[in-house]
């Protein structure tokens, strides 16, 4: 992933979330790891960056979110859905009040059944509503986005495109 942030540099993100913020000469402004596989990243409005993905430890995927600030100093890292057997977080946005809403996948079995979810925390990684669908087995969300009316769309794939709205959730 990467993006162009507001101060006109961008930061790349890898795969093992090693992230290189770069000037436009391509200058090495900073860059760290922090552990995990990571998906996707944003800047949020006060200018830190939010990136979502997942910690694997061999048995177990767990939904991770970090936040940095602008110089990639850790405001917060948190684990979610511990409960659960299996999950990531694939993308995630920036809701329109300002909170951050991921989706992904899940199992809450030793038996393979990804469901698709939605996550929402607060500006601080609290979290605030967990949806999760049972009836949408095998689905793989990729992206999502704000919808107009404050509800959110899903892109991704089962054995096709999928694509999905969310309204009036959490």
């Amino acid at each position: 992933s990467i993006i162009k942030t507001s101060d006109n540099n961008y930061i790349i993100l890898g795969y093992f979330s090693d992230i290189i913020k770069i000037n436009l000469d391509g200058e090495i402004i900073w860059q760290s790891n922090y552990g995990f596989i990571s998906f996707n990243i944003k800047e949020t409005n006060d200018g830190s960056l939010i990136i979502c993905g997942l910690r694997d430890n061999a048995l177990l995927e767990i939904p991770k979110l970090l936040k940095l600030n602008s110089i990639g100093v850790v405001i917060f890292m948190k684990e979610y859905l511990t409960d659960y057997y299996d999950g990531l977080f694939s993308d995630l946005t920036i809701a329109n009040d300002n909170n951050y809403v991921m989706c992904g996948n899940y199992s809450d079995s030793s038996f393979i059944s990804d469901k698709l979810m939605l996550l929402k925390t607060d500006t601080a990684g609290n979290q605030l509503w967990f949806v999760g669908n049972d009836s949408l087995k095998y689905n793989y969300p990729h992206s999502i986005i704000n919808s107009y009316d404050n509800g959110f769309i899903i892109g991704g794939t089962n054995n096709r495109s999928l694509i999905l709205e969310f309204n009036n959730v959490g």
